[in-house]
């Protein structure tokens, strides 16, 4: 088993491809947010990698937060093939050709230690997802009068380091946080052209300094 884990391969995707697929059995979840490789290859049962990351967007009608994912390596997506059966993936739709060093030598074979990386790479940015998505969960309750001096607190810390936000007065500047203020606000200090500055900015206006 341990020398099939071995037998990992990538694809070249033609354009196109590694978008969301627009449709899905509700009653998989696992698949919502499927790409078209992704589903082309499970349906021609080929086990397959894409690294990908996830983002929130707003539909524009609805208004509803939705997550989407994009692939981390455009253009790519890894396979595992135990019997080397290339001519049978090359025939499934969306794959363009595998990867070979040059024509006419065999396709370039990654190691479970290849593919080990990519997926921690790939769970640490859904990590981070996760985390700014809920940092958005709770900037959406402040702005509601949701989020408790403990919550808040939590978010910012006193003594850290914060960006305002786009569109927000001082917007791009850093903060360095003091502590909750009244009604969903943060008081912060910014250095400011005429000095430092002691403000209570709304905790939807603040981002994590990255």
């Amino acid at each position: 088993m341990a020398a099939a884990n071995t037998h990992w391969y990538a694809i070249r995707t033609k354009p196109g491809y590694q978008r969301m697929a627009s449709k899905w059995d509700a009653a998989n979840e696992q698949y919502r947010l499927e790409t078209m490789i992704e589903r082309n290859l499970r349906k021609a049962s080929v086990e397959c990698f894409m690294p990908a990351f996830s983002i929130e967007t707003k539909h524009h009608r609805t208004k509803q937060w939705m997550e989407k994912r994009f692939p981390m390596l455009v253009g790519y997506t890894f396979v595992h093939l135990p019997r080397m059966n290339f001519e049978e993936v090359r025939a499934i739709d969306g794959v363009m050709c595998l990867l070979k060093p040059v024509k006419d030598m065999p396709p370039v074979r990654f190691s479970i230690g290849d593919i080990k990386a990519l997926r921690d790479a790939e769970d640490e940015a859904h990590q981070n997802f996760v985390a700014r998505r809920e940092q958005r969960i709770k900037r959406e309750a402040a702005a509601l009068n949701k989020v408790t001096r403990r919550e808040v607190e939590e978010m910012f810390p006193a003594n850290s380091i914060a960006r305002i936000a786009d569109g927000a007065p001082f917007e791009g500047m850093l903060a360095r946080v003091l502590g909750p203020s009244s009604r969903g606000k943060v008081k912060a200090v910014i250095d400011t052209l005429n000095g430092f500055a002691s403000v209570d900015i709304p905790l939807e206006s603040l981002r994590q300094a990255s």
